[in-house]
């Protein structure tokens, strides 16, 4: 779950520099802003779960479960958002180990926010519950965005690509399950941004099955795969995935309601 001072959750306005240019806001150009959004993030908040869908308050897409994951992998174009209130409003995108099923997550992505009527987009990395860390890459609507997340013992590899421009870092935690892997698109407990949809394709992830290491799609048999839909806790759907390819390895997550 996101935090901000906003109700309860953190908010942090951050002076930028034009080395900072994830930051800069649409039309701004690299060094254009001077605030933009760093937040937490969480596991899922399920409501219910059951033949192969979940209801979540901040979490939408598709996890996989049911064995112990070494790497997920996935790619999306980065979206425009639509701002259209005086309020911060934010849609990560990311690809992670862990948090379906397990209390820590493994991820990495990119925000596409909205901060007071002006648009944000930039990368970041997070092991939770560590908090979120800003990478310095810029990040603009239409940018092709590549993800992963890969496992060895207690060490987390994450690397993002945005365009030309890669990232990647190595971090511990002897506390990670390992029990998921994870394509979402995850909102705020109040508002999300209205990203109208965005598409994740080229996705994979790998664990370990009864006769060794194993690579598959989202679908694969080898894993219990659950399509996530957001909604409020008065039922109202906010995002949800849909068009799941048949090969499994890309679908859609569509915007509803902030």
């Amino acid at each position: 779950m996101r935090r901000w001072v906003l109700g309860g959750v953190l908010f942090l306005a951050m002076s930028l520099t034009a080395d900072a240019g994830a930051f800069a806001p649409a039309g701004a150009g690299v060094g254009g802003a001077d605030a933009a959004v760093a937040a937490r993030h969480g596991p899922a908040q399920i409501l219910s779960r059951r033949h192969g869908t979940a209801l979540s308050l901040n979490w939408a897409g598709n996890a996989a479960s049911g064995t112990t994951f070494t790497d997920v992998k996935g790619t999306w174009t980065e979206p425009a958002v639509t701002c259209s209130k005086n309020q911060v409003q934010i849609a990560s995108f990311w690809v992670g180990i862990d948090g379906f099923t397990s209390n820590t997550v493994e991820q990495i992505g990119a925000d596409a926010d909205c901060v007071h009527g002006q648009p944000f987009y930039f990368a970041w990395w997070e092991m939770f519950p560590a908090p979120l860390n800003v990478i310095p890459l810029k990040v603009s609507p239409g940018d092709t965005v590549s993800a992963e997340v890969s496992a060895s013992g207690t060490a987390f590899t994450l690397t993002i690509t945005v365009g030309t421009q890669q990232f990647s870092t190595t971090q511990t935690s002897a506390d990670a399950a390992k029990s998921s892997a994870e394509w979402i698109a995850e909102g705020p407990s109040r508002f999300l941004a209205d990203f109208n949809a965005v598409s994740f394709f080229d996705a994979s992830a790998a664990g370990s099955v009864s006769v060794g290491a194993h690579t598959g799609a989202i679908t694969d048999p080898a894993w219990v795969n659950d399509q996530i839909t957001m909604v409020t806790r008065s039922g109202k759907v906010r995002a949800e995935p849909c068009c799941l390819l048949n090969d499994g390895t890309g679908f859609m997550v569509d915007w509803l309601h902030r």
